[in-house]
């Protein structure tokens, strides 16, 4: 869960001096006299880093950064005060919804023999992590109370923003784009991988030669739209992952793309059309602008819980790499 706000500065204290307990063995931070190990940093720095890579996969190369492991001490810490509170607010959980919920988990991962599996990869009993779901629907039901009470968006509050922001709604670029996709998969190995890497040089290779993109999309796209001649509509900036944003807007019409590289495969891109889209009328932007505004609202109230915590809080970093 990621409750905690950029840039909050907790309070270091020396541990010498702050620690009301014995450090237990791979210890690396105290939050109020409880311990976050050394593996819960690591597991959660690697899905981090994993979903970071998702977006601009040119950081997959960077491996484990200090700032990914210091968001993922920001996110933990705020994580465990966010669970201390609902303790002390003697919120609980009940005993069959949590079953229901649990049963049902078990059954998104593939029954017994998945939740197996998946135990084994992240090191943790069952009992370790029905006690981690369990902790984490009692950080959600202190979420729903401090929302509870959160201000409704009126009509006037979304219409006011529409007003401040018109040049967010105004008429913007659109693009129409072909593909060639080259998929890839965790699971591939590195000779496939360069397999497909080949693969996809070979159809930028034509392309560029003046052979028809279409026909180089039927014979070598794996993509959903190959069939057709891998045309994949219209979209504005920001509908696309940054990287092929980057990549399509930069092209001229009729121009053809380096290869981009995503954790989907390998995308070459065409730009065939461009035109510019009719400006968003209010009507048309007001369920998106509320959503928009209700989930700043919610935000800002678990950012200020948060930041309230960790202002009263004793947080020892024994790994002082971890501090901010």
């Amino acid at each position: 869960m990621r409750w905690i706000k950029r840039g909050v500065l907790a309070w270091v204290c020396v541990l010498s001096m702050c620690a009301k307990s014995p450090v237990p063995k791979d210890a690396v931070i105290g939050v109020n006299g409880e311990w976050i190990m050394a593996d819960e940093v690591a597991y959660v720095a690697e899905l981090l880093r994993k979903e970071a890579a998702r977006f601009s996969p040119e950081t997959a190369v960077e491996g484990m950064s200090d700032g990914v492991r210091k968001s993922t001490a920001k996110q933990l810490i705020a994580d465990r005060l966010m669970l201390q509170e609902a303790r002390k607010m003697n919120i609980t959980v009940e005993e069959a919804r949590f079953d229901t919920l649990y049963e049902e988990f078990k059954k998104g991962v593939g029954g017994k023999a998945g939740l197996t599996r998946m135990l084994t990869m992240t090191g943790q009993s069952e009992e370790e992590f029905r006690a981690r779901v369990r902790d984490g629907m009692l950080v959600d039901s202190l979420v729903k109370l401090l929302l509870a009470g959160m201000d409704s968006v009126t009509i006037a509050d979304c219409k006011a923003f529409y007003d401040e922001n018109r040049k967010r709604f105004s008429e913007r670029e659109k693009v129409r784009t072909s593909q060639i996709l080259v998929k890839l998969s965790d699971d591939m190995s590195a000779e496939k991988k360069a397999a497909a890497r080949e693969k996809a040089e070979k159809a930028l290779a034509g392309a560029r030669a003046g052979e028809d993109f279409a026909a180089l999309a039927k014979e070598y796209s794996e993509g959903p739209n190959a069939a057709t001649g891998g045309d994949i509509g219209w979209f504005e900036k920001g509908d696309m992952k940054p990287a092929i944003d980057a990549a399509i807007f930069a092209l001229e019409k009729d121009a053809v793309s380096d290869i981009v590289t995503t954790d989907i495969g390998f995308h070459i891109f065409k730009r065939t059309g461009a035109k510019m889209s009719e400006p968003k009328r209010f009507h048309e932007v007001q369920d998106m602008i509320k959503t928009s505004l209700e989930l700043k609202k919610k935000n800002d109230i678990i950012t200020s819980t948060i930041d309230s915590l960790t202002a009263a809080a004793d947080i020892v970093y024994v790994d002082t790499s971890l501090a901010p």
